[in-house]
């Protein structure tokens, strides 16, 4: 009569030879997989070590979501960082301020179009603003425009002009870097 032991052995017999039978059956299937690059051309690809979650700018806030909409989204302005915070032109070419320090004005560049075929108009910053301040969207990013006045969130003066009117002068690079930080979405869809 088999003991214990007489089981466990040919219980562990069974198993061996099972798992032998199934690497020996799936072959190749877990060698390394070789990559072959993409073909040369117009696409770029960029891995990413997941999917995005939330990639409309307004309600974004995972570093993974930031990050993408940095590479697929306009801003108004570029920042850069070299011991202190530098704006450069993106959507906008030229800024300025107003002589009280209150009203930052912005000349966009009239020549971008969105995949569509649409051109990028100063309402496409407007409706980026409006859906940031509105409770009902529950923007995280809310804080960047508590101290732009709210009849001027941008105000439009033109397609290629718009003016941030703030409530106080602060710290003019903080101010810019609020308003400017996330990437517009497109008002005519």
């Amino acid at each position: 009569m088999p003991t214990r032991l007489h089981l466990v052995a040919g219980a562990l017999i069974v198993l061996i030879l099972a798992v032998a039978a199934w690497w020996l059956a799936a072959g190749d299937a877990h060698a390394p997989t070789k990559v072959e690059p993409p073909p040369a051309g117009d696409a770029l690809v960029i891995g990413v070590p997941a999917d995005g979650k939330d990639l409309l700018s307004p309600v974004a806030q995972s570093s993974l979501d930031l990050n993408l909409l940095d590479l697929i989204g306009v801003k108004a302005l570029e920042n850069t960082f070299d011991c202190e915070l530098k704006f450069k032109p993106a959507l906008a070419k030229a800024w300025s301020w107003s002589e009280d320090g209150k009203t930052l004005r912005m000349e966009l560049r009239s020549d971008l179009k969105w995949s569509d075929g649409k051109p990028v108009v100063a309402q496409d910053i407007t409706l980026l603003g409006d859906l940031i301040a509105d409770p009902e969207v529950g923007s995280p990013h809310a804080a960047s425009y508590a101290d732009v006045n709210p009849k001027a969130r941008p105000r439009v003066i033109d397609a290629t002009h718009i003016e941030f009117e703030f409530l106080e002068r602060t710290d003019p690079t903080s101010m810019i870097a609020n308003v400017t930080s996330l990437q517009i979405v497109p008002s005519h869809l």
